[in-house]
């Protein structure tokens, strides 16, 4: 089991605190900057102006809202699915590795079961003990 998360190494037991955390800061972030707007446009262009600058902006930070929602939502219910796309290089080196492992015990396996068959073979005794494959079927 990993202790952190790849995406922004955090400890995998806060992981969903630290995501919901990052969505409300960055609201609230939003919300400030869009005050700070709304105070800067009552001075040019009147009221007019100042509503269709700000229907502007709250457009820009509600889709940018929406997109940093569901990437949040798509971690924490989806199974940290933007982890697997950001790990996926890590994980394929390590399935990797564990393919040529789980081959070469395989191949010591198979050695040493046809060293011991050719040694009984020479002997000139009988060699009944199944072979790995057959051991590995049950």
């Amino acid at each position: 089991r990993r202790d952190r998360v790849a995406i922004w190494s955090v400890a995998e037991e806060y992981h969903n605190a630290f995501s919901i955390m990052l969505l409300a800061f960055w609201l609230v972030g939003m919300t400030a900057y869009a005050a700070y707007r709304l105070a800067t446009y009552s001075d040019s262009g009147g009221a007019l102006a100042t509503v269709v600058r700000l229907i502007q902006d709250i457009g820009i930070v509600g889709l940018s809202a929406a997109i940093l929602s569901i990437m949040v939502i798509a971690i924490i219910a989806g199974g940290k699915a933007a982890m697997v796309l950001f790990d996926w290089p890590t994980r394929k080196k390590v399935h990797a590795k564990i393919r040529r492992e789980a081959r070469a015990a395989e191949r010591a396996a198979w050695t040493d079961w046809l060293r011991r068959r050719d040694e009984a073979a020479g002997r000139g005794e009988d060699f009944d003990e199944p072979s790995p494959a057959e051991r590995e079927r049950g």
